[in-house]
């Protein structure tokens, strides 16, 4: 059974909250207050893009700011009241519907992991880590994607900010980064790990330092040799040929990286999604 606070969130009582605005007890401050409370809105959605960056994750996905027109004018005070409030849960609720969007396509993503409760007091998670592969050489940087899967017994939801536990700097920075009308959504999950499983899915490569200058230098001498061949002269093929040697040397010039096996017991949950887990 899952309870209230592993509950998938679908910031219905969000909606309500950075909607609601005071009373109005004039047009003027009907539209000032619905002014501010699409602002309050706007921030709310910056609040989350920070969230996901942090996460990993970036969006172009922007709101489309509603626009109220002069038939405004015409409504009854009341009714235009309503109108407006109308305006402002649509815009809200297009943001938490990106929101929960973003963090779904999270786990393709390679970024966000999944909880599921058996019961109260056992569950499986899953979270991603990336860690320096022993494939990396001078000219890149190979990162391997590792997907963790852990099943705990004995399970406890601590709300957050949870300052009685020992937290690792990377979830501290996502906990600060999320919203205060998240966080009764989030908690971290501990408990008693009886299994685990650990896989790469994915390799990133990134060309660093000398690797970059290596690519400028080979793109420059093609871009040479391209120029001499239109010029009908020879091309220097002893030279070329040195080069990719050298090359070739570099390339095969590994350092020395030693992994471990990714474990951890305690994850930062928000819903039913893992953003990151540690010893």
């Amino acid at each position: 059974m899952i309870t209230a606070a592993t509950k998938n969130v679908t910031l219905d009582e969000i909606i309500v909250d950075i909607t609601s605005t005071r009373p109005a007890i004039s047009e003027r401050k009907m539209m000032h207050h619905h002014q501010e409370g699409v602002k309050q809105i706007l921030l709310f959605w910056s609040a989350l893009k920070g969230l996901l960056e942090k996460c990993g994750i970036t969006t172009e996905w922007e709101p489309t700011i509603p626009i109220v027109g002069s038939e405004i004018g015409s409504f009854p005070f009341v009714d235009a009241r309503h109108h407006l409030q109308q305006m402002r849960e649509k815009l809200a609720k297009s943001i938490a519907d990106q929101f929960i969007w973003e963090l779904d396509a999270g786990f393709q993503k390679l970024r966000i992991g999944r909880i599921k409760f058996e019961d109260r007091k056992a569950c499986e998670f899953s979270f991603f880590e990336r860690t320096r592969s022993q494939k990396t050489t001078l000219l890149t940087r190979v990162t391997d994607v590792n997907l963790n899967i852990h099943t705990l017994v004995n399970v406890k939801k601590h709300r957050l900010p949870a300052e009685h536990l020992v937290i690792p700097n990377d979830a501290k920075l996502i906990i600060a980064a999320m919203p205060r009308q998240l966080m009764k959504y989030g908690f971290i999950v501990t408990g008693d790990r009886i299994l685990k499983k650990s896989d790469t899915v994915k390799e990133e490569s990134e060309r660093i330092g000398l690797g970059k200058f290596v690519d400028a230098a080979e793109e420059a001498a093609v871009k040479t040799a391209n120029a001499i061949a239109r010029n009908g002269k020879a091309i220097g093929v002893g030279a070329l040929a040195a080069a990719s040697a050298v090359g070739a040397g570099l390339m095969a010039a590994s350092i020395p990286v030693a992994t471990t096996a990714v474990t951890a017991d305690p994850a930062l949950v928000l819903g039913e999604h893992v953003f990151i887990g540690w010893d």
